[in-house]
């Protein structure tokens, strides 16, 4: 990976928009086949500094990915609630009916599937991501540039040339790379800006909401779970 500060230009082999969980990954896994890539992500501090709702569920082959990387271990101690039921209950309220349930073992008691030496993990993105980023830092074959947003891309037989803005100083950058990754999420901007189009039904909105509950279990008197759905007569 080499610089020009007077013409501002970067090369990498391969530039990855976005880290998060699939960003970091393929970096990862290019250092594992010893690959170099950069890595750029608009926002200000790394994934995992923020604590917010998202999915936790790791299945058996993202397991297998991370135990390829030598760090499944790792990833599976520091999951969250792995001794709880991994049962939904739905529910009038936490101490209310219970209108039925979906049993399901802990990950802890998870027993290992046919198919697969790895059993899935629970493991929520804050928890998730300082591991990954962990790991990336140790290949000493990755990069990852914050505050840079990705503005648009020229492409031909050589490779790709992108246009990123460095948001904290406004200053233009160049890289160039042999291949371009998008791990820009749902909305990505490289998606849109190759023309690629979104097909199917516009995606729901929904609010997340973080809150913290000391001794949870001692309210949620229908029974220890990690899902509560409440229903009364206008639904779910």
């Amino acid at each position: 990976m080499t610089t020009s500060d007077m013409k501002r230009t970067i090369e990498t082999p391969v530039l990855i928009v976005g880290a998060g969980p699939v960003g970091m990954g393929l970096a990862i896994d290019l250092a594992w086949r010893g690959h170099a890539s950069l890595i750029i992500e608009q926002e200000p501090v790394r994934t995992g500094d923020i604590v917010l709702a998202k999915a936790t569920g790791i299945n058996s082959r993202s397991m297998e990915l991370l135990r390829r990387w030598g760090i499944s271990q790792r990833m599976a101690s520091v999951g969250a609630l792995r001794d709880v039921p991994r049962t939904t209950f739905y529910c009038t309220a936490l101490n209310g009916k219970v209108l039925g349930s979906e049993p399901r073992p802990s990950t802890t008691n998870l027993p290992l599937p046919s198919y697969s030496p790895e059993r899935p993990s629970s493991l929520p993105q804050y928890l998730a991501d300082p591991v990954l980023i962990d790991a990336l830092g140790k290949t000493g074959l990755a990069e990852t540039l914050y505050r840079h947003r990705f503005v648009s891309l020229e492409q031909n037989d050589r490779g790709v040339t992108a246009q990123v803005v460095n948001l904290e100083t406004g200053e233009e950058v160049v890289i160039r790379s042999r291949y371009l990754v998008g791990c820009d999420g749902a909305g990505s901007s490289v998606r849109r800006h190759l023309g690629i189009q979104f097909p199917g039904p516009k995606l729901g909105e929904s609010v997340s909401a973080m809150v913290r509950i000391p001794d949870f279990f001692s309210h949620a008197k229908v029974g220890r779970g990690v899902r509560y759905m409440f229903i009364d007569t206008g639904g779910t």
